[in-house]
């Protein structure tokens, strides 16, 4: 068993446990400063094909993720929650109200005597390939993934794991719903929810993108809502406003994140026609960038910061889409982009810096640990 660790020990982590972070930023942000925009032809998607390179860092990512020990802000809960739910027999506690396929995931590991980590590493695939796909449809996709790295790799993915595993859901959803394959969206959607609840939210966002037939949009996008609603919401949904509201819980941070979401959804709106996407793209990332704003004036009004910065972290993807395209954008003929890409790289050393060091939780992610490393 995987004993926890007292946090002051993390406390007294010195500036060397974070080094697997580091690393784990600089490779990518590297290929992002040194490599070209992608091209296509006659307009057409990106190929979200990987070659060797892109299967190689799937795998550093997965087991970085995947194979932590003691780290992040939930592993602690986590780990309780395996050992009850293997611990008995699964008739006793599946619930499809209670995430169930997180459930049975911490269920059939138990059942094999495959521990937590074969649950944190299944997690990790699958949020690592919802990120590299979405990765793989942008013009500069390491410049993306080096954008998610300080906080969408190794705040969230290696801290909550359920979550983490929505929002690569959402991610592979986006990427469907951009090239108007909207079914797949939506079981996207719902697949997401049976990890984590909160993901039911993004399917508002299929009734905002405009369609061939708005109100087959809408109609279709009701029924699902509804349906969901009734079997993952309807007898636990008082739990949630009872933790994220009621609770008046507070999220640490909650408005620079927020904020963050806040830069690239203001350079999208005011520059959308730069960006020169389809209608349907164009209205995706529009309401996606609308409503991270509206986040931020909800954090003022309502005293639900838990809650608002849960939904934000299915808005993320909006960072790197803006990065990505941003060097070309802003400088189409070339001979400014390295500019700004280093300026976006600089950046998010900057928030890596920052979270490292002085953020308040940062200490339950140090020092990074890794099952592959300990094994005698």
């Amino acid at each position: 068993m995987i004993e926890l660790v007292n946090p002051r020990l993390h406390e007294m982590a010195t500036a060397g446990a974070a080094y697997g972070y580091w690393i784990l930023f600089i490779i990518p942000a590297f290929f992002a400063f040194f490599g070209e925009k992608r091209t296509v032809k006659n307009s057409e998607p990106y190929s979200l094909k990987f070659d060797g390179l892109w299967w190689l860092f799937f795998l550093i990512v997965s087991l970085f993720i995947g194979f932590r020990v003691q780290v992040g802000g939930d592993w602690g809960s986590y780990l309780r929650y395996y050992e009850f739910i293997s611990s008995a027999p699964l008739s006793e506690n599946f619930s499809i109200l209670d995430d169930p396929s997180y459930l049975l995931l911490n269920w059939l590991s138990g059942y094999f005597g495959l521990g937590i980590l074969a649950v944190n590493f299944i997690c990790a695939l699958i949020f690592t390939l919802g990120l590299f796909i979405f990765c793989r449809s942008l013009p500069r996709p390491f410049l993306a993934l080096t954008a998610a790295i300080p906080y969408m790799v190794i705040v969230v993915a290696a801290g909550y794991s359920r979550q983490a595993v929505a929002l690569g859901l959402i991610m592979i959803g986006l990427v469907a719903i951009s090239r108007e394959r909207n079914f797949l969206f939506y079981v996207m959607v719902i697949f997401a929810a049976t990890f984590h609840k909160t993901a039911l939210i993004m399917l508002a966002i299929s009734v905002l993108v405009t369609g061939k037939n708005k109100f087959l949009t809408f109609s279709i996008a009701a029924i699902i809502f509804y349906l969901a609603f009734s079997t993952f919401l309807s007898e636990g949904y008082g739990d949630l406003i009872e933790y994220y509201y009621q609770e008046s819980y507070e999220s640490s941070g909650a408005l620079i994140r927020i904020l963050m979401l806040t830069l690239p959804s203001g350079l999208f709106l005011f520059f959308a026609d730069r960006f020169e996407f389809s209608r349907t793209l164009n209205s995706l990332w529009k309401w996606i960038s609308i409503a991270s704003l509206g986040l931020l004036i909800l954090l003022f009004i309502i005293d639900a910061s838990t809650a608002i910065d849960r939904i934000g972290l299915y808005l993320l993807p909006i960072q790197l889409l803006v990065f990505s395209y941003l060097p070309d954008i802003f400088s189409k003929r070339g001979d400014n982009n390295k500019i700004i890409i280093l300026l976006i790289i600089s950046y998010y050393v900057l928030v890596l810096y920052v979270w490292l060091y002085f953020a308040t939780h940062a200490y339950m992610w140090r020092p990074y640990r890794n099952a592959l490393f300990e094994i005698i």
